[in-house]
């Protein structure tokens, strides 16, 4: 009864490159979605529990601070970059990407365990070599086989990119900030960014 859809907080896009106009439900890799999300669940706790509205907008208003100050480092650490485009295993970035002026290309599509077909695989390979792609990412859920076999046979790294779906020891941080700037530590490395 007491539950919100993102999706209607954040419209869902149409994932890029998919033939069957699948829609993108990765809202909350950009920063500035999250802002929208929080005053949404701001609006419904206070809707929910009167009695303790200011404690939701006090907190919201703290995490919409950090979410726009998250914003402005992506946007500052992304802004001259060497390259625009990113592979990654996991077609899970497309709003990040939108925000932020990249271009995501996915190995497998948005399912993350996924396997490509090999002509996906040669696909990918080509236009790693054509765009001068350095890394290739893959996801702390999910096997990274399948990007380590793909830099492996063009001499490439292979680092990760987190969609936030899970926190694990695995993560690079232990919540979505900490996460997300691993994340634009490792687009900033990958693409050469200033």
């Amino acid at each position: 009864m007491n539950v919100i859809d993102t999706a209607t907080v954040v419209p869902l896009q149409p994932l890029a490159d998919s033939e069957d106009d699948q829609l993108d439900p990765h809202v909350w890799l950009d920063p500035t979605n999250m802002i929208k999300v929080t005053d949404a669940v701001r609006d419904k706790l206070a809707a929910v529990d009167p009695g303790h509205a200011g404690d939701y907008t006090e907190r919201a208003a703290a995490l919409t601070q950090d979410l726009t100050k998250l914003d402005q480092s992506f946007a500052a650490g992304l802004k001259s970059c060497q390259l625009e485009d990113f592979i990654t295993t996991h077609a899970a970035f497309g709003y990040l990407a939108s925000r932020y002026q990249l271009n995501q290309i996915g190995v497998s599509g948005i399912s993350p365990d996924a396997e490509p077909s090999p002509a996906r695989i040669a696909e990918i390979s080509d236009i790693a070599l054509e765009y001068e792609i350095t890394t290739i990412f893959s996801e702390t859920l999910v096997s990274p086989a399948v990007a380590e076999s793909i830099a492996d046979d063009l001499g490439l790294r292979t680092d990760v990119l987190d969609p936030v779906e899970g926190i694990t020891p695995e993560s690079r941080g232990q919540d979505y900030l900490a996460v997300m700037d691993a994340n634009l530590a490792a687009l900033k490395k990958a693409n050469g960014c200033s």
